[in-house]
């Protein structure tokens, strides 16, 4: 039988077309700027390529990015509208997921769990990233596809296929293995609370851990193969290559550490999720799901003694779950594009509050007003948080153009310049100049997420200014060794730029002091 796309997208429950709605209104909102407009954000300067794959442990992001090169015949770019588009449309449908496994019946906490999802710092955060944003939101997707699979079919073939999906999309950020692990978490408090079979709960169970662990076995496995044929080895960045390796001792105060974020985030912190009133917010959501989850319990105990001391013993593994990236490396080393997880309290809130049943028509009414406008004011508020990391990075950037904008023309104007004169970058990534705001944005200095938290400064010295001076003034001259100039006396005596003076030609190289 042949199936009509545009009638099946007709016949679609109202539910998931106003949760995909969302996602895209939200998505506009939130990651407007971000869409259009184009920001070489420190690696992003470098949009050509996907960064470290396989060396960072990410061997599914290495297939994706040879197969992306096959389809499309030529190279790999940042491209904002494109890639951002197709960024949202991954993150719609991991909305639409969700609340499948959740259960979530309420049309106005299925739109805010999408919008959540969209608008999301860490969202912005990837945003920042672009030439690698919709690999990473499909790496979100497969995570979500794959825990669904795993948690809704008895079928073993579903289950395999949904803990290899899982596997690929470790494979491709690993950062979203919290995600995965939580709302399989999720699902099995949501079903322990609302089904009456206890033998099949516990099969349901079994066979969600079962996943976890392999999907894990499986990432690991293949890992190391994948560095076997490439005759390579992981990497210490952020520490991918430690990951698994510490002692006990270590493990059990990266628990303690987790848990601590969980009731009491850091907020100085560069990963920290809730700022300003948000904080507030985040512990009334906190509040509230506990308590509904303690009258959860208190009434499952009338049914199931096995089945309440599992739910009681799921729900108290949630902020570990949550917050399961400081377990896996070291939270030093976390930073706001690792910490996705922690939009996953707010979504267990919607759930909650999706649950909740009074007698008293009037009295729900009320709780569910009160929950969508603290909801409502969520999404404005995270969305004015997103905007202000691209207006600051639009400040940064526009005034680091303007630097080497000036830059470039004192070098041309400098007496006896010859187009096809090397230029000498002497103290590179040692740039400085007064005249510059340096941070000073007010408002806008309050954005910690990276890579927002740059300012000028350290757009100039960034380790790709010189490409990013390519992009933005199209200078690109051939680059003399600096080292073969810096020791000499003329050189050392010279001033610093942006100093008369600090631009000089020697022998036959336009040399550059910062």
């Amino acid at each position: 039988m042949r199936v009509d796309p545009i009638d099946y997208v007709r016949n679609m429950n109202p539910q998931y077309k106003y949760t995909l709605g969302s996602a895209f209104v939200m998505g506009v909102l939130s990651q407007g700027m971000g869409l259009f407009n184009k920001y070489s954000v420190h690696d992003d300067a470098m949009n050509y390529g996907v960064g470290a794959t396989y060396s960072s442990g990410r061997w599914m992001l290495d297939i994706l990015e040879k197969a992306e090169r096959i389809v499309y015949g030529d190279g790999h770019y940042s491209l904002p509208a494109f890639n951002g588009i197709l960024s949202i449309c991954l993150i719609a449908l991991s909305a639409c997921l969700l609340v499948r496994m959740l259960d979530i019946k309420s049309l106005f906490l299925s739109v805010f769990v999408s919008g959540l999802m969209v608008s999301f710092p860490v969202i912005t955060s990837i945003f920042g990233y672009m030439f690698t944003l919709h690999f990473y939101m499909l790496a979100l997707l497969l995570g979500m596809l794959g825990a669904y699979l795993v948690c809704e079919y008895e079928k073993w073939y579903y289950w395999a296929i949904g803990v290899l999906l899982m596997g690929a999309s470790a494979g491709i950020y690993q950062a979203f293995i919290p995600v995965i692990v939580t709302v399989q978490l999720f699902h099995c408090i949501n079903y322990g609370i609302k089904d009456n079979n206890t033998f099949g709960y516990i099969k349901r169970l079994v066979r969600t851990v079962a996943g976890c662990v392999l999907f894990l076995v499986l990432y690991f496995g293949i890992n190391r193969l994948y560095l076997s044929i490439q005759h390579a080895e992981l990497t210490d960045y952020m520490g991918i290559a430690s990951m698994g390796r510490e002692s006990i001792r270590e493990y059990c105060r990266r628990v303690i550490d987790a848990y601590s974020e969980f009731l009491v985030p850091h907020k100085e912190a560069v990963y920290f999720m809730y700022p300003g009133t948000i904080l507030y917010i985040y512990y009334l959501a906190l509040g509230i799901s506990i308590a509904f989850c303690i009258y959860s319990i208190v009434k499952l105990l009338k049914r199931s003694i096995i089945k309440a001391l599992i739910v009681t013993v799921l729900i108290l593994l949630v902020p570990l779950s949550v917050n399961l990236i400081f377990v896996m490396v070291d939270r030093l080393t976390v930073h706001s594009l690792m910490v996705y997880a922690q939009l996953l309290p707010f979504v267990f809130f919607a759930w909650a509050v999706d649950n909740i049943r009074f007698q008293n028509v009037t009295r729900e009414r009320v709780v569910s007003s009160a929950a969508a406008v603290l909801m409502t004011a969520l999404l404005v508020m995270y969305s004015r948080v997103d905007n202000k990391c691209y207006i600051k990075a639009t400040y940064a950037q526009q005034e680091a153009i303007s630097y080497f904008t000036s830059l470039v023309t004192q070098i041309k104007s400098t007496d006896g310049y010859k187009d096809e004169l090397p230029v000498a970058f002497v103290n590179e990534m040692h740039a400085s100049d007064t005249s510059l705001q340096m941070g000073d944005y007010g408002a806008y200095d309050s954005i910690g997420y990276v890579p927002y938290i740059l300012d000028p400064l350290d757009y100039l010295n960034n380790y790709r200014w010189m490409l990013f001076m390519k992009q933005w003034t199209g200078f690109s001259p051939q680059v003399a060794d600096a080292k073969l100039f810096q020791d000499m006396e003329e050189v050392q005596q010279m001033p610093s730029y942006p100093d008369d003076g600090s631009i000089r030609i020697i022998g036959d190289t336009v040399v550059v002091k910062f």
